[in-house]
């Protein structure tokens, strides 16, 4: 047996020194902030269009932590977009990018929002409509949504990109508690097992 944990070992030494990590995944890290306002420092992540927001639990329930991110956060018609880049990455192996997903709106704000989450190349987007009711982010009747995308890169980085785009009142779309994880290959998975077949006949020959 003290063979198969070696080769085991040996297969996945490589993924385990490539692993990528996102800076402030649950957006807890900021400086400068009050509810209902835009952050001064925020850990991580880059504002490349529009204005962010970071609301805290007066208008929901977080995924993780006590902050959504809201992107648009403004009462103004237009796009706003967040991204990080990620390093570390390996060009022979898949990543799961997952993240979730909320809505808010209420008398003032409702109608329809839509999103665009991108990891490299690949995008999922979604929308929101939402109707002029007590809508909060992690309610009963705008619940977190848990969401993902599958992402094999041609180079060692990758951006992250989050963009929302509504018109003027429309709900608040709100992303929270982002996870990165490696997925092994099924070359990976074929040539650990080839191994342990042939450890194991290779000790019974020995009998």
């Amino acid at each position: 047996m003290k063979y198969i944990h070696i080769i085991f070992v040996l297969l996945f030494t490589d993924a385990a020194s490539n692993a990528s990590v996102i800076i402030n995944p649950s957006f807890e890290s900021v400086s400068g902030y009050s509810t209902y306002s835009a952050p001064s420092s925020f850990s991580g992540w880059t504002v490349s269009q529009g204005s962010v927001g970071l609301p805290l639990s007066s208008l929901g329930t977080p995924q993780a932590g006590t902050q959504v991110l809201v992107p648009a956060f403004t009462t103004s018609s237009g796009t706003s977009t967040i991204f990080q880049t990620v390093s570390g990455l390996s060009t022979k192996t898949t990543y799961e990018l997952s993240f979730w997903s909320s809505a808010y709106s209420s008398t003032t704000y409702f109608g329809t929002s839509s999103a665009i989450v991108s990891f490299g190349s690949v995008t999922t987007s979604f929308s929101y409509s939402i109707p002029a009711e007590n809508r909060n982010f992690g309610s009963a009747s705008s619940p977190w949504v848990l969401r993902s995308i599958l992402y094999t890169p041609s180079d060692t980085f990758a951006d992250i990109a989050i963009s929302v785009t509504h018109s003027t009142f429309d709900p608040y779309i709100g992303f929270d508690n982002f996870t990165l994880r490696a997925i092994p290959e099924p070359s990976t998975h074929c040539l650990f097992l080839t191994a342990v077949a042939l450890c194991i006949l290779k000790s019974r020959t020995r009998r």
